[in-house]
């Protein structure tokens, strides 16, 4: 199937997605589209934190041996996980 093609089917969602006013998302089997809204970023001193405790985690994480981030990634096979998701979530969880 051609572009043209696609356009006669579609061509008003595809207009939509062009102008960012539709964004195309999935989860789990499921694909969908929705209205776009900007996301909000609300700058507190809370997720200020919360934002640089992460950036604190990402680099601790970068700085483990290979061997370290392979048994991370054994203890998060369990849990449905990776392994970087595990590291990060014992970080911040720490507390």
């Amino acid at each position: 199937m051609k572009d043209p093609d696609i356009l006669n089917l579609f061509g008003e969602v595809l207009d939509a997605l062009k102008r960012k006013e539709l964004i195309f998302l999935g989860w789990k089997d499921k694909k969908y589209f929705k209205k776009y809204r900007k996301p909000k970023n609300p700058r507190t001193k809370r997720q200020q934190g919360n934002r640089n405790r992460f950036k604190k985690a990402v680099r601790e994480w970068h700085k483990l041996s290979d061997e370290e981030k392979e048994n991370y990634k054994g203890l998060a096979e369990e849990m449905q996980m990776t392994g970087f998701n595990l590291f990060i979530s014992r970080c911040l969880n720490e507390n």
